[in-house]
């Protein structure tokens, strides 16, 4: 587990308050981002003005976790593609940001490791793929009822995957993900969405997720209603056409 050494700074507003005052209660520690090194600032409801994140001033930043739809984010006109305002940010998340939000962090935060992230599924466009070459670690949280989080990020150096919110089209996505990225995973965390059942081609589709893990360690699949007596002796026998019958050697939990 990495520590952090910076200061941290968590501020959640919850429930019901009054939206001026909580901006101005704000106001001294967004003028002073330039020292920010682990923040958390939770907005659940929505505020009467925008909270702006300033990527200049935000160099020494090594975890960032933002909630909430009022934020924007400001960067330089002419950024410099070859150095990147996020250095040390090493662990991320998001949750409910605007899509430009994101992608004005991710084009500055190469070296993130750790990334969290819910997407509003009322989005109209898919976000373009970002590449982060050091992510080890993606969640993809349980409101991001969404197809297409997977297929928008590169990740090649993925080892932990975790998504609380797995539909039909998740297993299609999934696969693309794995195969397309050669990714090799160690840990893989799958829940289904509501009360979404899995039918046998979405098994079909996982399994061949899997068939393709030889170093996966970890597997937790989790569903409402689930065929485990179908699905779990399949980890030993299953084949796809003329393949050698699939295992994952070092898997050591289940």
């Amino acid at each position: 587990e990495r520590r952090y050494r910076g200061l941290w700074i968590g501020i959640r507003f919850v429930g019901m308050y009054d939206s001026y005052r909580v901006c101005d209660a704000l106001r001294p520690l967004l003028q002073h981002q330039h020292r920010w090194e682990r923040i958390d600032l939770s907005f659940e409801a929505e505020l009467d003005e925008a909270v702006t994140l300033d990527l200049v001033e935000l160099a020494g930043l090594e975890e960032l976790q933002l909630q909430g739809t009022n934020w924007v984010v400001q960067r330089p006109p002419q950024a410099n593609t070859e150095l990147a305002l996020l250095p040390n940010l090493r662990s991320l998340k998001l949750l409910d940001l605007a899509q430009y939000c994101r992608v004005g962090i991710f084009s500055e935060a190469q070296n993130l490791e750790e990334l969290e992230i819910s997407v509003n599924k009322s989005e109209p466009n898919r976000w373009r793929p970002f590449r982060l070459p050091k992510l080890r670690k993606l969640t993809i949280d349980h409101s991001s009822a969404r197809a297409d989080v997977l297929g928008s990020l590169e990740c090649p150096e993925l080892k932990e995957l975790f998504i609380a919110s797995a539909s039909s089209s998740t297993f299609m996505e999934l696969r693309d993900f794995i195969t397309l990225g050669n990714i090799k995973l160690e840990v893989l965390d799958f829940g289904m969405w509501d009360n979404f059942i899995p039918d046998d081609s979405d098994m079909v589709l996982l399994l061949r997720v899997l068939a393709s893990q030889a170093l996966l360690m970890e597997l937790n699949i989790r569903c409402r209603e689930f065929a485990g007596d179908i699905f779990l002796p399949s980890l030993a026998s299953y084949t796809l056409d003329d393949e050698e019958p699939f295992y994952c050697p070092r898997l050591m939990k289940l």
